[in-house]
């Protein structure tokens, strides 16, 4: 209630200053009128009004009594020094002008990329609580190149939903590849494949229409399907009426029943459809598990249950969770972005940091020479009763309003700037649903970096000025001379700091530079000039079986080679892409470790279309494919580590394919050719 009365007394004052002013001015009608009744008794008009003044006490003391008790001396006194530091600043234009735009490069740098921390980092998801969230990651501490993974088979899925202790709520769902007609010429499109939960739990409120629902998750129910913003902007025009159109998913009636906003893309889907969960599904079915923590629950007491439970599984469902992969809970929002990106977008955070402490210490530097040519002012001030405390709120405030200037120019100087600074990212390296942009949390962070600002460049000269010794700064005021001593003791770190700081800015933008220009002139061993890569997923209720599916890609196969300009075609995943990984065993060689390597399925073409070197042997033929011959190509790298420079042609490798590969009728291979070693991108 204090508090509250002293708010209202001070805003009162504030918007009734002049009112209040007036019944002080009472204060001075009675103290006339006892010099008048003084004066009546025989004293001197001068002597009386003397004597009413010792008796009453001081008019502007009493003023000053008054504005204390109503708590408002201190709000004047800094009303009247911003207005005293804003005429300071206007006075000397091209000095606020510099520290302003010198400020701005740093704080604006740093707003920007701290848009990015907060925006891939720290904010990715548009979902409620999304801090509690935690996805199931898989481990295997045997295997160094074991790739992790999320997913989990429905039947896995709905054991953890039911037996875990941790989560109050499970949601699930996956990326799945559907043919869709309806929206001009038949196309594929990716869509997510979501529990009939997802929308509910994570705060998801559809533009249009609803969501999905439980019900819709249900065997038998009517087929639905909810749109993207962006695909709804694209192909419908943002079309209000769109709800109850219908669509054809893969070749089945479709209707739709919403649209979400645009930054609600889970699993970067353009469109999302119900999941539908049964033990009895087909285990080739995959999807992520999503939890929410309950209440007091931690990650590390969400990972002792998720793993005690992924080892029971492990024993239940042999082929869809191997028994060497145990599963643990780790925070959503962490696995949005890959470690790298992580160590990018810090690493840039940093070097900002370091340019802001640069343009802190350039204009400390500013301050402090200005500070010489005030010390007839400051000597001057201090003489008139101004305490020391006084003068420096005075340079700590002028200092603020240079840090709000140089905030309000970064900020926009950020934000005309951020959609540069986003395109230089890469599409994937951003997670699907994280927004860049200026928001709330971001000028708070940008008025907190003013403050810090000011605090780093305007309190050492704002205590050095207040320090000064009065009988000096009036003795030499008049005198036109070189800093003092003190002021030359201070500048000199600052200036030492300035470089040191600028030399580690400056050695970390070369190293950047440097790994930027290695990455662009890297070997990567095989010719992408002119390569394009395409890629489908069959409708599985049209390619039912391994034959199908085969016939469709080896008919793709013929036809793409024969369009006019192709040189060559291939099948496979390509170099850049995904690549599994199996354990090996050479033929005549022990070992007590188990040798992991990645491996591909490629055709005769392969090595040719890519532009890959043949170094010894050969490659593989069409007869090694028509015949199925048991036959492997390895690169250089393959050779050096396990055959150590000798002949590696005509040997045999054993090998052992991940879990989820289709069973083989052949255990080993035999090597017939070594190509270049190439640059790529595993799991």
């Amino acid at each position: 209630m204090r508090l509250w009365s002293w708010l209202c007394t001070v805003t009162g004052f504030t918007f009734r200053r002049s009112h209040i002013e007036r019944e002080m001015e009472e204060f001075r009608a009675h103290l006339e009128i006892r010099a008048a009744e003084l004066e009546r008794q025989g004293l001197s008009k001068t002597e009386a009004q003397r004597q009413a003044r010792i008796e009453f006490g001081g008019y502007q003391k009493y003023k000053e009594e008054c504005r204390e008790a109503l708590g408002t001396r201190l709000l004047q006194e800094l009303v009247q020094d911003v207005r005293y530091g804003l005429r300071q600043l206007r006075r000397n234009r091209g000095f606020a002008a510099i520290a302003v735009i010198t400020l701005a490069l740093g704080i604006g740098a740093t707003t920007a990329i701290f848009s990015v921390v907060h925006g891939a980092l720290l904010d990715p998801f548009p979902y409620t609580d999304s801090h509690r969230l935690a996805i199931l990651i898989s481990h295997d501490i045997r295997d160094p190149g074991f790739a992790p993974y999320s997913w989990v088979s429905p039947a896995e899925f709905l054991d953890y939903r039911e037996q875990n202790h941790v989560f109050d709520w499970v949601i699930g769902g996956g990326g799945d590849g559907v043919l869709v007609t309806g929206m001009g010429p038949p196309r594929w499109m990716d869509v997510a494949r979501l529990t009939g939960n997802f929308f509910q739990e994570v705060g998801g409120k559809p533009v249009v229409g609803r969501t999905i629902i439980p019900a819709d998750c249900q065997p038998g129910a009517p087929p639905v399907i909810v749109l993207s913003y962006k695909t709804w902007l694209s192909n419908f025009n943002k079309d209000p009426g769109v709800v109850g159109h219908t669509l054809v998913i893969n070749h089945q009636p479709t209707t739709i029943v919403g649209v979400m906003p645009p930054r609600f893309v889970p699993f970067g889907g353009e469109a999302f459809l119900p999941q539908i969960l049964s033990h009895a599904e087909n285990s080739d079915q995959r999807l992520y598990l999503i939890g929410h923590l309950k209440p007091g629950m931690t990650f590390q007491q969400a990972n002792a249950d998720i793993t005690t439970l992924s080892r029971r599984f492990a024993r239940i469902y042999p082929k869809d969770h191997p028994k060497e992969v145990t599963f643990t809970a780790e925070p959503y929002v962490r696995s949005a972005l890959g470690a790298q990106q992580v160590r990018t977008i810090l690493v840039l955070f940093g070097g900002v940091g370091l340019l802001l402490l640069i343009a802190c210490v350039n204009v400390a530097n500013l301050l402090l020479a200005r500070a010489s040519t005030r010390q007839h002012e400051i000597a001057i001030r201090a003489a008139l009763g101004a305490s020391r405390a006084r003068l420096v709120r005075q340079f700590l405030l002028e200092s603020l309003l240079l840090a709000a200037g140089g905030s309000i120019l970064g900020c926009l100087l950020a934000w005309s700037g951020l959609s540069f600074l986003v395109a230089l990212f890469p599409r994937w390296y951003m997670p699907s649903q994280a927004l860049i942009r200026i928001n709330l949390p971001v000028l708070l962070f940008t008025a907190g970096v003013a403050v810090v600002s000011t605090l780093l460049f305007g309190l050492a000269p704002a205590v050095l000025a207040a320090k000064k010794d009065l009988q000096t700064a009036l003795s030499v005021s008049g005198r036109v001379g070189g800093e003092s001593g003190g002021r030359h003791w201070l500048r000199n770190p600052l200036v030492v700091s300035e470089v040191a700081l600028s030399l580690v800015l400056l050695t970390g933008a070369g190293l950047l530079f440097r790994s930027f220009w290695t990455l662009q002139h890297i070997k990567l061993g095989y010719n992408p000039d002119n390569v394009l890569d395409a890629g489908t997923d069959l409708p599985p209720d049209h390619y039912k079986t391994t034959e199908a599916r085969n016939r469709f890609w080896l008919e793709a196969l013929r036809r793409v080679r024969a369009l006019p300009g192709v040189v060559s075609a291939t099948l496979g995943w390509p170099v850049i892409g995904y690549a599994p990984t199996a354990q090996v065993e050479i033929a005549g060689q022990s070992s007590t470790e188990a040798q992991t390597v990645w491996f591909r399925m490629v055709d005769d073409m392969f090595f040719k279309t890519m532009g890959i070197p043949l170094l010894a042997g050969r490659t593989i033929s069409e007869a090694d494919m028509a015949e199925a011959r048991p036959v492997a190509v390895v690169n250089r790298a393959f050779a050096n580590k396990y055959f150590a420079g000798k002949n590696s042609l005509g040997a045999q490798v054993k090998w052992k394919p991940p879990d989820f590969f289709p069973p083989m009728k052949v255990a080993g291979f035999e090597i017939v050719g070594v190509v270049g070693d190439t640059v790529h991108a595993p799991g």
